[in-house]
């Protein structure tokens, strides 16, 4: 059985090991253009109003101020409610390819 210590190491060994880009591609959603892709955020009528770090792990939309990290991202696009629920998406996104 997996202590509540290890079991945050294998949630945050998911989010560290994967991309902005690769969310996104989990959620076949478009790859960012030059950095930048649709904030799941908010209604932007087209817009691609956030932007990914420069490691790849974070995203900021300039439009709506929302941010994270993977985990959050996978949240905002609404397939998960927390992070531990992001890293259970994550893997069996993974899984199946």
């Amino acid at each position: 059985m997996t202590s509540d210590g290890g079991r945050a190491r294998d949630e945050q060994s998911v989010f560290t090991s994967t991309t902005v880009a690769d969310v996104l591609r989990l959620a076949n959603r478009p790859a960012p253009v030059k950095g930048y892709f649709r904030c799941p955020a908010h209604a932007d009528s087209g817009r691609k109003n956030a932007h990914v770090s420069r490691d790849g792990r974070a995203w900021y939309c300039h439009r709506c101020n929302a941010r994270g990290g993977v985990a959050e991202l996978v949240i905002a696009f609404g397939h998960a409610r927390d992070r531990a629920g992001a890293a259970r998406w994550l893997e069996a996104r993974r899984a199946v390819r």
